[in-house]
């Protein structure tokens, strides 16, 4: 059995719910960027990435990038390197530094009792954008909301475990807010 360490993926945190799996937090599996600092995709660095989810019980991705951000055959590869792990994947696109516009909020809304029964089997979810702080941080903050962390808590609850987490001002209003919990 091969063993991958963090390092070698694009995870940067992992986030436990107390006795109800963990959160996970990462940047695009398989993002790479060229020396002229064009992105690519990476499928071997997606698969070790996916791989170490794996490992980690995550049975669910959220992917919030917008389709324009991602490097050329990024989502087809990803979508099928998650498939092998039996990872679910759902894509909700969220403006870089900004929150959920009304369609992308419901999409969260409607996803919430999924959330729930993922981490109440003990298991994890994993929230990706590019880089896995901005957007990534923002849902994370907002899944511990969901399952008890007290919504102008929830922010600084996973910055506890990645400084960077969440990328804007009005990100830490929108977890604060609390709209996504009704």
């Amino acid at each position: 059995m091969q063993t991958i360490l963090m390092r070698e993926t694009s995870v940067r945190a992992v986030v436990p719910q107390d006795d109800n799996g963990s959160l996970v937090l990462c940047g695009l599996p398989g993002l790479g960027m060229n020396i002229e600092g064009m992105p690519y995709f990476d499928p071997e660095h997606a698969k070790h990435t996916f791989e170490y989810l794996s490992s980690l019980k995550v049975s669910l991705i959220y992917f919030f990038m917008e389709d324009f951000e991602l490097p050329p055959q990024a989502r087809d590869m990803i979508e099928e390197t998650a498939s092998t792990c039996k990872i679910k994947t759902k894509w909700i696109p969220i403006v870089d530094y900004g929150t959920p516009g009304p369609e992308s909020e419901e999409l969260w809304k409607a996803g919430r009792s999924d959330r729930s029964a993922c981490l109440k089997d003990g298991n994890a979810i994993a929230v990706t954008c590019l880089y896995g702080a901005g957007r990534s941080g923002m849902m994370a903050a907002a899944i511990a909301a969901e399952v008890g962390v007290e919504t102008r808590r929830a922010v600084r609850f996973v910055r506890q475990h990645f400084v960077e987490a969440v990328g804007s001002l009005d990100q830490e209003r929108w977890v604060a807010g609390g709209s996504y919990l009704t």
